[in-house]
């Protein structure tokens, strides 16, 4: 009877073990999963609906946002933010996005305050707004350059309209001088 009661003490033993460790495993998931819970993107989120929004949607957020931003509601300063960025917004400018963006109080915020998820997306929104300022910099620069050399062609089309001109009155003085002198050769040949 001894016998058996060893190995009885033995698979409790065994048997509690592996339940601790079992609970002990599915603390350190649900740790884990908060971990991750942490890195949620609550700008990111914000950014998607508000690109879901139709265009009447759109004004009314931008008008509950900028009541909030007066009454110094700092949240509302980021989503004016991403309202400003969002290209279908009525209020889209990516340079008032990006000089907001650059304030030195939001990005010292950003990197104390938010999580990795939001720190990563305001990063990844800089560096959009970035590219698209260069871009429409670029875009703007060729404008430039193609109203100046339409100006040049424009010029230059009326400098030539004005030879030929010219040129038609040289060749109509041409044309009566030849009948001046045919008339004076026909003249001095009757004398």
């Amino acid at each position: 009877m001894s016998t058996l009661i060893i190995p009885v003490t033995i698979i409790r033993a065994t048997l509690l073990s592996a339940f601790i460790m079992l609970v002990s495993g599915c603390q350190i998931l649900s740790t884990a999963e908060n971990d991750t819970n942490t890195e949620y993107s609550y700008y990111g989120s914000y950014y998607l609906w508000i690109k879901s929004l139709n265009d009447e949607e759109l004004v009314k957020e931008i008008n509950a946002q900028q009541v909030k931003e007066s009454e110094g509601d700092q949240t509302a300063e980021y989503h004016l933010l991403l309202l400003h960025s969002l290209p279908n917004s009525p209020i889209h400018n990516p340079y008032i996005a990006k000089a907001k963006l650059n304030q030195q109080a939001l990005i010292q915020e950003a990197q104390t305050q938010f999580n990795v998820g939001d720190l990563a997306f305001i990063v990844m929104l800089r560096d959009q707004l970035n590219q698209q300022l260069l871009m429409l910099n670029k875009l703007i620069n060729k404008e430039k350059t193609n109203t100046e050399n339409k100006k040049q062609l424009a010029v230059q089309q009326q400098s030539i309209e004005a030879l030929e001109q010219r040129s038609q009155k040289l060749q109509q003085q041409i044309e009566q001088l030849k009948k001046i002198e045919s008339s004076i050769s026909d003249h001095g040949t009757t004398l």
